[in-house]
């Protein structure tokens, strides 16, 4: 039976969904009760062309409102910058936040690169299984790739309709806009993330999670940009413990 009292809400990344927990949850203690959801615009979640980040975040913070009970909230690269937002707004809802391979906002650079994949698929120079190809290159680790990682990642990618993909890609651009990133977090906060990250730079994470008044920052080996799925039974460790 599971324990309403011990409830862990889980925010995937973008491009992404739920599914990327799976490899997390099969590792969740007895007992707790977690919400994978999919994010606005996202997913199984119905389409929202002209949602905005805050969108994103307020959707969120409905549905912990409506559990009426205290969370962990866990966040995973953009689903860790949304789940920081929705603390602001949730207060004492959230008891803990657990960020991997987060981030406050991000670079210009990093913003570039999203326009140019949005580009390439708008204009067919890029189909879904390269965009998905391009994604295990840059997400998962270099040497010693697990297939069944492989597998879920490339899912996820061809899953998605390129016009959805393309505002995805778009919307979380603007995450390079400094009045969007995260100033500071009020809830205690472990931040999670592998050492040579290609995807986000450890160093995002790290910042996210030391604007907290109680924070904690676990560096782990590797390039990964999942270490939910390289590094599984560590990280579980810190999402429930």
């Amino acid at each position: 039976m599971t324990d309403p009292e011990r409830t862990w809400v889980l925010l995937h990344g973008s491009p992404g969904d739920s599914t990327s927990w799976d490899p997390l949850r099969a590792h969740a203690p007895a007992g707790v009760s977690l919400e994978a959801w999919d994010l606005l615009d996202h997913g199984r979640a119905a389409d929202a062309p002209s949602a905005t980040l805050d969108d994103v975040v307020a959707d969120v913070v409905g549905r912990v409102e409506a559990l009426g009970r205290p969370v962990t909230l866990v966040g995973h690269s953009f689903g860790s910058w949304v789940a920081a937002r929705a603390c602001a707004a949730l207060g004492e809802r959230v008891s803990r936040f657990v960020s991997i391979a987060g981030l406050a906002g991000i670079t210009e650079e990093i913003a570039a690169r999203s326009m140019g994949f949005a580009a390439a698929l708008e204009s067919g120079g890029l189909s879904l299984a390269a965009a998905a190809d391009a994604a295990v290159d840059l997400w998962l680790p270099t040497v010693g790739r697990n297939a069944d990682d492989v597998a879920r990642l490339r899912a996820m990618i061809t899953a998605d309709r390129v016009e959805r993909l393309v505002r995805i890609l778009r919307r979380q651009c603007g995450l390079a806009d400094s009045s969007l990133h995260v100033r500071s977090l009020r809830v205690p906060t472990v931040g999670v993330g592998c050492r040579d990250d290609r995807g986000i730079s450890l160093a995002l994470g790290r910042e996210l999670a030391e604007m907290a008044a109680i924070p904690t920052f676990i560096e782990l080996d590797g390039d990964s940009h999942f270490p939910h799925w390289t590094h599984t039974a560590q990280v579980a460790a810190l999402v429930f413990a």
